[in-house]
């Protein structure tokens, strides 16, 4: 079977080349039958390279395109949020105030109180030490905020 070469086949083009204006009219007005004219079409675009490459002309533009609307987007946001935004009146205020936590203390005797004599100064004393007791602290409330009443600026 014959090579088929680019120049033996009639085509034609639009002014910017693309591949949608080629391959119909390739396959219409092929004189050499559909899967002839489709290798032959497979290898002049191979030899054209970028020029009949669909997917590089619209992935290219698709990001232009794609960087220009999320530019549009932003922009009238940036321009509309101020005139969405609710214009009520102040009908109360409130100021934030900590209220720290609350603890529950209970006490238990440690050492009871007692009554010693003990030797001082060459003479004898009765000495008395007070009972000991301890301390256990248990939170019963967290800390915590409460809203108050104030004046509106």
């Amino acid at each position: 079977m014959k090579q088929l070469q680019i120049k033996d086949l009639p085509f034609a083009t639009s002014n910017y080349g693309r591949c949608a204006t080629v391959l119909p009219i390739f396959l219409k007005f092929s004189v050499f039958g559909t899967r002839a004219a489709l290798i032959a079409f497979d290898s002049y675009r191979r030899e054209r390279g970028r020029l009949f490459n669909i997917d590089g002309v619209n992935s290219t533009w698709r990001r232009n395109m794609k960087s220009i609307l999320m530019g549009a987007i932003v922009a009238s946001a940036a321009f509309v949020a101020p005139a969405l935004a609710w214009e009520g009146q102040k009908v109360a205020c409130y100021d934030k105030h900590w209220v720290p936590a609350t603890y529950s203390t209970e006490k238990y005797l440690e050492y009871p109180a007692k009554k010693k004599w003990e030797h001082k100064d060459g003479q004898m004393v009765k000495m008395y030490y007070p009972p000991i007791y301890m301390e256990k602290r248990t939170m019963s409330k967290p800390g915590h905020y409460v809203l108050r009443k104030a004046p509106c600026n």
